[in-house]
């Protein structure tokens, strides 16, 4: 049975640009990267994307995404890939109900090696709207253009700020 021990949990008290954990030990087979996440921005559908940097990268094309798309309220559907900067994770906006947030879960498979380009699959659904009927949810596969091990994770929004009580826990999973 895998085991699976929190590496790291920061919940801010205060809005702020980004959460980073770095040194992360390079013991585990696994990572899973959990996210309960609130966002300033307020602008659809960009109030529904926070970044997640692998090792500081923000390299065009680094990222790759391919997945489903599932928008509520009004009702649509869309999958596809993309290349971007950075992993993609979805909130909620600070013009949402202020006990709304965005969750995510992010596993990074082999994170330790060397030999080979990462990748690995994440779940994230938000609110995006003033009631709970609009939601928008994301299941997809995603992969790093690198072979380097993964040493740091940084969550953050470009030109604006992730909300206190946002959560960024890091779990190691198998030994």
């Amino acid at each position: 049975m895998a085991v699976a021990e929190q590496i790291s949990q920061v919940t801010l008290s205060s809005d702020a640009a980004s959460i980073t954990i770095g040194s992360i030990p390079q013991t585990y087979k696994t990572l899973e990267a959990r996210v309960v996440l609130r966002m300033d921005n307020t602008s659809f559908p960009f109030s529904t994307r926070a970044r997640m940097a692998i090792n500081g990268s923000s390299t065009a094309s680094q990222y790759f995404h391919f997945g489903q798309e599932l928008l509520w309220n009004p009702p649509s559907f869309d999958q596809g890939s993309v290349h971007e900067t950075d992993l993609l994770l979805q909130g909620t906006s600070s013009n949402s109900s202020a006990n709304m947030f965005g969750y995510s879960t992010m596993t990074f498979n082999n994170y330790t090696s060397t030999s080979h380009k990462k990748g690995g699959h994440f779940n994230t659904q938000a609110y995006i709207g003033t009631g709970y009927r609009q939601q928008r949810a994301l299941k997809a596969g995603w992969s790093w253009n690198q072979t380097a091990a993964i040493t740091s994770l940084e969550l953050g929004i470009a030109g604006t700020n992730l909300k206190a009580g946002t959560t960024f826990t890091l779990v190691g999973i198998g030994t």
